[in-house]
């Protein structure tokens, strides 16, 4: 909620909360408070809701923002294909729709064509390095230090090669699937790395 929306209902006082919010174009903003339990009306039914204050420095047009918790204490069912979202207030049931007619946004996505593709083509260096193996004479050459208790080395690789460090408390069958999906994550990665 808007710090200037807050003043404007009454709330002068806020909660500390020690969050910080990562905002789209990624700077970060520190919050002026939390207001705990404000209750929402919606319908006929009001919900307790906690609100995050952030000072703007603008005016904001858009409506407030209702996070995850909110919309399971109102247990909401958002149908997208429908563009609908209902909210099962006790006994009330309040629908309400996601569309948004003769906005100049859905206006402009609705002429935009999409072209699906099927197949990404692999560059020759990035096919020859999929294809590769694991070699030893690949791998990196590492000095292995000693470990704090409860942690030791695991290979992905033959003749002790691409350590990794893991639990020591882990099941041979454990270990066996852990490196398993290291070794699949290894080989995405390499797909991706160039």
């Amino acid at each position: 909620m808007p710090l200037s929306v807050a003043k404007r209902l009454g709330y002068h006082k806020y909660q500390a909360c020690g969050i910080s919010l990562v905002l789209a174009d990624r700077s970060i903003r520190l919050p002026t408070g939390m207001l705990e339990d404000l209750p929402l009306r919606i319908g006929n039914v009001e919900i307790p809701t906690d609100f995050i204050v952030l000072e703007m420095d603008e005016e904001p047009t858009d409506p407030l923002i209702l996070g995850r918790p909110f919309l399971a204490t109102a247990r909401a069912m958002i149908d997208v294909c429908e563009g609908t979202i209902e909210l099962n207030l006790g006994k009330d049931l309040n629908e309400a729709s996601l569309r948004s007619h003769g906005s100049e946004l859905d206006q402009e996505l609705d002429r935009v064509e999409f072209e699906q593709t099927n197949s990404i083509e692999l560059g020759t260096e990035c096919k020859e390095q999929a294809q590769g193996d694991w070699s030893e004479l690949k791998a990196p050459k590492v000095d292995l230090k000693p470990l704090p208790e409860g942690l030791r080395y695991a290979f992905l690789g033959e003749n002790s090669t691409y350590p990794v460090i893991v639990n020591s408390d882990l099941e041979p069958e454990q270990l066996s699937a852990l490196l398993v999906e290291l070794r699949k994550v290894q080989k995405g990665n390499r797909l991706h790395s160039r």
